[in-house]
């Protein structure tokens, strides 16, 4: 199953993601990085269930789409 996880660059975001890449589980984070930085997640940048994308949650297709492809695998 794919997890989508908001703001997943912050210091929760980017641990919630660590662990739930760790129990098997493909993440894809969306975050803007206005206030924090993609740097909290150098450990799962190349891990291949992990995607990033660079965006706002007031991006209202953009959420829609990616709460679309959450519940699916990579």
């Amino acid at each position: 199953m794919t997890t989508l996880v908001t703001g997943g660059a912050g210091f929760i975001g980017s641990n919630l993601t660590e662990s739930l890449l760790s129990t098997g589980e493909d993440v894809i984070v969306l975050d803007d990085l206005s206030t924090c930085s993609e740097q909290n997640l150098a450990a799962v940048l190349d891990h291949p269930s992990f995607g990033f994308v660079k965006g706002s949650i007031l991006d209202a297709a953009l959420v829609d789409e990616l709460v679309s492809q959450a519940g699916r695998s990579f």
